[in-house]
């Protein structure tokens, strides 16, 4: 993550600004979301531009629009009617691997006290990935009062409870509030407003639609009216008359929009989004997640509709300034993590991850939603030595978007042990009882490294559930009376192969007491169950 002191960052936009004014405002922006420019307000995101005090409090949010709309810790308090104003501290590893913003008390806020070119009187549309909501309020709001004392025309985004809301104000009236429903953590929220019919606060008829992962939800009530005279936004908290409603929570990402996007420009914004942040776009209607190009598939939702639950993935977008190295789905049912290098604690924008090669490369998974504990069905007929005793329900598919590099898996809750070891399996059409292949054995973290997969394949997890490595299962050595420490019990006649060679137990053994442990009958080719000297050679 781009890290700045105070002083670097005066200088940087300093320059900035400087080959801004030379090259005149027809600029195009290099990057953007889902390299969605045109209209572009607002962009903060907070694996960027980031500056901190000594406390790793918050003190600049650097606007990444173009437009240096940078959200600072400082504001004029003469201009304003609040009281206590603190700030946010960064998370460095939080929202799927990435930084976060904590506004872990009502007060904390970063303020922007120029924004008054950004809006006009037409329309806006707002994204914001928000990690965690511990208390409701507002996540940002726009402000159109001339004086700290006359806090009339307020235009607001937040959370109530687990619903997304928006509010106006009007010359201190009451305000008007319309709602949509939605998930409380780990989710994108958007809306997108039309202009009032008639200017405030006289009746308003606007179009407002909210929508939370990529599905809309249909408000109460349609409040806005334009946005002519914006002149300040503010992150985290927000005034009506004397009433504070702060926002206590974990956000990572803004983004304004001085216009609503077309469909298809959303569909790529919502997809940068829901990449970077392990975030599923509602699937009702099977929405595809769409690259910076607008034509290359991160997610192709037509492929498997059974495959579909707890989509996320690793990819990296130029255009959109997106490259996540470690990802794991949001959702919490899900136990599965994927990262270019084998680890899986550190942060995304960690050094030592691999980088992907190239951009827009992507590999992406989604679950059957199938459960996580084992089942015997489905269990593959040709894989043997060791014999699978049973699998979990649940399979991936994996969909390849110009990615050829290795990954690294590790699978939450499924670590291997002395009883029981769990392998990655993989297979080329989901029927895992023909035509598998067992990739190798996880390890004691339940991780497993540098698999190379095929666009389109299936892996699952299977148990071999054999604490002797005999070949038989401990629940069938329960029922049948045999030991499951006893590699020899039950003694199995010469020519017997479904042993797990690797098993401790079984290696140090000898079933054939011939002094020649099975282990190394197994190096030497020779048949651990047989103490017969078949060629008259002295050995075995």
């Amino acid at each position: 993550m781009k890290h700045k002191t105070l002083n670097q960052w005066k200088y940087w936009k300093l320059g900035f600004l400087i080959t801004t004014a030379a090259l005149g405002q027809g600029l195009a922006l290099a990057q953007a979301p889902g390299n969605v420019t045109g209209n572009l307000a607002l962009w903060l995101k907070a694996d960027s531009e980031i500056t901190t005090n000594v406390s790793n409090e918050v003190t600049i949010w650097g606007d990444q629009s173009g437009n240096s709309f940078d959200a600072l810790a400082t504001y004029n308090n003469t201009d304003n009617n609040f009281t206590t104003i603190t700030q946010p501290t960064l998370l460095p590893n939080n929202f799927n691997f990435n930084p976060a913003l904590d506004f872990e008390s009502d007060t904390d806020a970063l303020w922007s006290e120029d924004f008054s070119t950004a809006l006009n009187d037409t329309f806006i549309e707002q994204f914001f990935a928000q990690k965690e909501i511990v208390t409701s309020g507002k996540v940002i709001s726009f402000d159109r009062s001339s004086t700290g004392s006359d806090r009339t025309k307020i235009f607001d985004y937040g959370i109530f409870n687990s619903d997304f809301y928006q509010t106006r104000i009007d010359n201190n009236t009451a305000p008007k509030y319309s709602y949509g429903s939605g998930p409380s953590n780990g989710v994108i929220r958007s809306v997108y407003t039309g202009k009032a019919t008639a200017a405030p606060p006289a009746a308003v008829d606007a179009t407002v639609t909210a929508v939370n992962n990529g599905v809309s939800i249909a408000p109460s009530a349609p409040v806005f009216g334009n946005f002519t005279g914006t002149r300040r936004y503010a992150v985290g908290y927000t005034d009506i008359g004397a009433k504070d409603e702060g926002f206590v929570g974990k956000v990572s990402e803004l983004i304004t929009y001085n216009r609503v996007l077309t469909a298809v420009e959303r569909s790529r914004v919502n997809s940068y989004l829901a990449i970077k942040y392990g975030v599923t776009l509602d699937q009702a209607s099977g929405q595809n997640y769409v690259a910076s190009d607008g034509t290359t598939l991160m997610w192709d939702a037509s492929v498997n509709t059974t495959y579909n639950k707890d989509i996320f993935g690793i990819g990296r977008d130029n255009d959109s300034d997106l490259h996540q190295k470690v990802s794991r789905s949001q959702n919490a049912d899900d136990v599965l993590i994927v990262a270019t290098t084998n680890n899986f604690t550190l942060p995304n924008d960690d050094a030592s991850r691999t980088d992907i090669a190239s951009d827009l490369s992507f590999a992406t998974f989604a679950n059957n939603n199938g459960a996580t504990s084992s089942v015997k069905t489905e269990l593959p007929t040709d894989i043997t030595a060791p014999q699978i005793n049973a699998r979990i329900a649940r399979e991936w598919q994996v969909q390849l978007e110009n990615f050829t590099q290795p990954v690294n898996f590790k699978f939450d809750g499924f670590a291997s042990n002395a009883s029981a070891t769990y392998y990655l399996v993989k297979d080329s059409d989901g029927d895992f009882s023909t035509g598998s292949v067992r990739v190798g054995a996880l390890n004691a973290n339940g991780e497993i490294a540098n698999i190379t997969l095929a666009d389109g394949e299936f892996i699952t997890l299977m148990l071999v559930n054999d604490s002797d490595g005999d070949g038989v299962s401990n629940d069938v050595e329960v029922a049948n009376g045999t030991s499951t420490t006893n590699a020899c019990d039950p003694m199995q006649a010469p020519g017997y192969t479904s042993y797990d060679a690797s098993n401790a137990t079984w290696a140090a053994a000898d079933c054939d007491g011939d002094g020649v442990t099975n282990g190394d009958e197994a190096i030497n080719g020779t048949d651990p169950y047989s103490n017969t000297d078949s060629d008259g050679d002295g050995i075995p």
